[in-house]
């Protein structure tokens, strides 16, 4: 399978052109990983681009399209998802999204492990969520979500996976190989980890796993199960602010 893949939902532009010869195999043709925030709608055609110029394909040598759905920033999602429909429908390719919290999650791990990503979700809160992680063993297996999407302060982080730590199975915790691992692009916004977490290097989800992620989820699930619709995990501003025009009363004029 030929899919190319893209997250937009962090600060951080993720792309990959890869082949998934299966869930144990991939080969990566192309990727790049990049700190632009704001630059999304520029970075995707260019690098859309070269990915299938520099490989000597068209998008419509492609097998499946994935795109990053969130949660996270409000641009970054419309951005992302308006593209990945606008080349899927000119291509007549299969569209997928992918929750941009499991990408992250998707890391090569000796497992058992626990994992939260964070995203910056803006005023002054981050998207968390727990996933396990039981390592690259035989055919990889999807990060297991572990509890709903957080949305929380920075400095609360530790507090609420703790409370979902206490809902877990004791055996399951007993289980666990070293420190719950934080990852992701909001590492940054973090205070200093307490004992039985860990803070790795903040930066954006693996490009070749979204692809990988995509193509999982494609063979797995029903494309339905898994629609190109952002996953924003909290309403836009501009929702909240928007009224309706005044209606205008012809007799009135």
């Amino acid at each position: 399978m030929l899919a190319l893949a893209w997250d937009t939902a962090s600060e951080w532009f993720t792309l990959a052109l890869s082949v998934i010869e299966s869930e144990q195999h991939t080969r990566t043709l192309y990727e790049v990983s990049i700190k632009g925030a704001g630059s999304h709608s520029a970075l995707l055609p260019e690098h859309v681009g070269k990915a299938l110029d520099g490989n000597n394909l068209t998008a419509c040598d492609l097998d499946l399209i994935a795109v990053g759905r969130g949660p996270g920033s409000f641009t970054g999602l419309r951005a992302g998802i308006s593209y990945a429909k606008g080349l899927a429908f000119g291509a007549k390719v299969p569209l997928i999204g992918v929750p941009s919290l499991m990408a992250f999650a998707m890391i090569d791990l000796k497992g058992p492990r626990l994992i939260a990503p964070v995203i910056d979700a803006r005023h002054k809160e981050v998207f968390s969520s727990l996933y396990l992680i039981e390592g690259p063993q035989n055919a990889p297996k999807l990060p297991q979500g572990l509890g709903a999407i957080l949305v929380v302060k920075p400095q609360d982080i530790y507090e609420e996976i703790s409370r979902l730590l206490s809902k877990l199975p004791p055996k399951l915790l007993s289980s666990i190989k070293g420190p719950v691992l934080l990852n992701g692009a909001a590492c940054a916004l973090l205070p200093p980890a307490p004992e039985g977490f860990e803070i790795l290097p903040p930066k954006g989800p693996e490009p070749s796993s979204v692809a990988l992620l995509g193509a999982i989820l494609s063979k797995r699930e029903s494309l339905l199960d898994n629609p190109p619709l952002p996953l924003y995990g909290r309403t836009p501003e501009i929702f909240k602010t928007w009224k309706p025009p005044e209606r205008i009363n012809k007799s009135d004029s």
